[in-house]
């Protein structure tokens, strides 16, 4: 299954943008890191968006994953939700 985990202009405020934004330095770290998790990902990282397409097995533990790979990536916490969720079963 191919899923998209991302934050926009569209549906995060700048703060949480800035958070989250990627620097050219750390899209390879991302993305090793998701690809041995998942084997196939993709990173999306725009002035005004940041996208992660995976292809997982099971949804909501991805979404969980993904999120902390994110948050890894930004420097900063996990929410507690995103992390009870990346602890589920792929």
């Amino acid at each position: 299954m191919l899923t998209l985990v991302g934050a926009s202009h569209r549906d995060a405020p700048l703060d949480v943008r800035e958070q989250l934004a990627a620097g050219a330095e750390d899209i390879p770290g991302l993305l090793e890191q998701l690809r041995a998790r998942f084997g196939a990902a993709a990173v999306l990282n725009t002035c005004n968006r940041l996208e992660v397409y995976a292809a997982v097995p099971a949804f909501h533990p991805a979404v969980g994953a993904i999120g902390e790979a994110l948050a890894l990536a930004a420097g900063i916490q996990a929410p507690a939700h995103g992390r009870a969720a990346a602890d589920g079963p792929l």
